[in-house]
């Protein structure tokens, strides 16, 4: 079901198993972040605004596809690409919502 309004979301650009991987990444990135077993019910628009970010970012692959150049240089030829590696950045958008379910946890 939310494979289904994700694709809404993003306008069908992406397949089922894409959504999928894209909503699964997402339930583990705020579990992780939260520290909790399970997502609570209050964060399921947070878990589809996530994933859709994911998928537009291109991030759903593991974090390591260039995502577009960054600097140019013609004369000895350089190019750099922008990585699209850190995942952290994007679950910062995200940090007043997740914040309020956040445990503190010991280790």
């Amino acid at each position: 079901m939310k494979s289904v309004i994700l694709r809404k979301i993003t306008g069908d650009a992406y397949d089922e198993f894409a959504c999928c991987f894209a909503l699964d990444t997402a339930e583990d990135m705020i579990l992780n972040y939260c520290h909790l077993s399970a997502v609570p019910s209050g964060l399921s628009r947070t878990v589809l605004s996530l994933a859709a970010d994911l998928l537009r970012a291109g991030l759903t692959d593991g974090g390591s596809t260039p995502t577009g150049i960054h600097a140019v240089t013609v004369g000895d030829t350089r190019a750099e690409f922008n990585e699209a590696n850190d995942l952290q950045a994007l679950l910062q958008k995200y940090e007043t919502s997740l914040n309020r379910y956040r445990k503190v946890e010991f280790s």
